[in-house]
């Protein structure tokens, strides 16, 4: 039998730093190496412990995300927090895409000190082809990403470049979840969007915004770049990763 392996980058990123400690969780179909440069950041710049955990059926083969229910990815993320809460007094949340989705789940049900969300949707729409997604996927399991056949760009390393279908239904399932507990999230947050992101449109940030129970809400528009705000060639990142430190060190006092 054959040994199953990780993509490159898959594997967690875990920096034991000083006592306030940073969860950061990537997004669907992707793996820790999307959110690594802003986990190397926050470890270099403020030796923060920082952790960002593999979420299940990530970061292997596209055909394991076919068997995942929803809740998989939010225990995966729930675990990490406790391993988290163990080692540190302060705890932030740092999410991108369905990884600020968790963060924000996250938020509604344990007690963390502040909130980051980068490009998280809030809202996906019941379309004929996602209905279908659900229907098709014993027989047809996949649907290929556009721009995933450019074996240069090192985006693809470590994400699948297919939609594994029979988890596009749980992430829908999964959004309209965190979009009935945002009420609850109490802690400070800070939401970052970019304007032209072609995955989720940038008004899913004015939803978070409208629905979020948190006394504050900073938010930061972006007027360039796409979804992969955290990524090495986003071309507003420098900006990006400082106010996400300062954020964050505005609540570690």
């Amino acid at each position: 039998m054959e040994i199953p392996s990780l993509l490159p980058g898959a594997e967690p990123f875990f920096h034991r730093g000083n006592a306030v400690g940073v969860l950061v969780l990537h997004g669907f179909t992707a793996s820790p190496e999307e959110v690594r440069p802003l986990c190397e950041y926050l470890a270099v710049k403020r030796d923060f412990t920082v952790y960002a955990p593999r979420l299940t059926h990530h970061g292997t083969q596209a055909a394991d995300m076919n068997r995942s229910q929803w809740w998989d990815w939010y225990f995966a993320a729930l675990d990490a927090y406790y391993v988290l809460a163990q080692q540190c007094e302060k705890i932030m949340l740092v999410g991108l895409s369905m990884g600020g989705a968790t963060a924000m789940l996250l938020a509604a049900q344990t007690n963390p000190h502040a909130l980051v969300v980068c490009a998280a949707p809030a809202e996906i729409e019941r379309t004929i082809q996602t209905r279908l997604a659900g229907m098709v996927w014993p027989v047809k399991k996949f649907s290929p990403k556009l721009g995933s056949d450019d074996i240069t760009d090192p985006v693809w390393a470590h994400r699948y470049k297919v939609y594994p279908l029979h988890a596009i239904p749980e992430m829908i399932a999964y959004v309209e979840i965190v979009e009935q507990v945002l009420p609850q999230v109490t802690a400070p947050a800070f939401l970052i969007h970019a304007e032209n992101d072609e995955v989720v449109p940038f008004h899913n940030m004015d939803t978070i915004v409208e629905l979020l129970g948190s006394a504050r809400v900073d938010t930061l528009p972006l007027h360039r770049g796409g979804h992969l705000i955290l990524w090495n060639d986003y071309p507003e990142r420098p900006a990006v990763f400082a106010a996400i430190c300062e954020f964050i060190d505005e609540h570690a006092v």
